[in-house]
């Protein structure tokens, strides 16, 4: 069984920036995009390589294929920013634990991508490797089953003192979903494990965790609109900036 602390950040209003920031100097930047402006779906389209195209056309749902069109589309216009390269040219991999990355990056850029409804949130690292996750609070969902299954005692005891116990409960899976993804693990075993209330100072694993991480992870949550989101942040010393812009823009400064 593996140990690390960790600090809960709760950001009650982030600032959310929309000027297109300098890229060649930046720690920590959380992207959150909107889906919603169909007209951009054909050109992001065309960003695409031959296999995230046949991962496309294996979408059923329209839904799915905007989702996947804009999140990775926007992926590849911001890292074209990042690396001073243009965004088709850029090849993705993934790690020995699934998680995908840069295939040949000239400096150090970590990066981790979520979708939710009709809002993608993307993150990035000049130096430390980061997960992020948000979710859209569903009404219909039925928490009870799935919370005895993988919340800490904490955590359910939290969301049934809560007035509003559904956001409360997506709230935390935010928490979950980013730290398994800033791992690179997925979903183990035990993520009862996993206490994400900040009343333990310590999260423990009982999957081994591979890589040279740093004892300390930050945890940075939020809301916007009717989501709960957060960003995991391993041995990071400041906080991030919060960028939301039209993906037009992107278009713009890589022309």
């Amino acid at each position: 069984m593996q140990r690390f602390s960790f600090c809960v950040h709760d950001i009650l209003q982030p600032q959310w920036q929309q000027a297109i920031p300098n890229f060649n100097e930046f720690d920590l930047q959380v992207w959150l995009i909107d889906t919603n402006n169909t007209a951009l779906y054909n050109p992001l389209v065309k960003l695409l390589n031959q296999d995230e195209l046949e991962r496309l056309s294996r979408f059923k749902q329209q839904d799915d294929k905007t989702r996947f069109v804009f999140g990775r589309g926007a992926l590849r216009l911001l890292v074209g920013r990042y690396l001073n390269q243009k965004p088709e040219t850029i090849t993705f991999t993934e790690s020995i634990t699934k998680k995908p990355c840069i295939e040949i990056c000239f400096g150090n850029l970590f990066f981790n991508l979520s979708h939710s409804g009709s809002k993608i949130l993307i993150g990035f690292s000049s130096h430390h490797e980061i997960g992020v996750d948000i979710e859209q609070i569903r009404p219909a969902f039925k928490i009870d089953d799935f919370m005895e299954r993988n919340y800490a005692a904490n955590e359910i005891s939290d969301i049934a003192k809560s007035a509003a116990p559904l956001s409360h409960f997506f709230k935390y899976w935010s928490r979950k979903e980013a730290w398994l993804k800033a791992v690179g693990i997925g979903v183990f075993g035990n993520l009862k494990a996993v206490d994400t209330t900040g009343l333990s100072p310590y999260i423990q694993t009982e999957t081994f965790i591979a890589g040279a991480f740093a004892d300390k992870f930050d945890f940075y949550t939020f809301s916007v609109d009717d989501y709960w989101a957060s960003v995991v942040i391993n041995n990071n010393h400041t906080m991030p900036h919060f960028y939301s812009i039209n993906i037009a823009d992107l278009f713009e400064t890589t022309s």
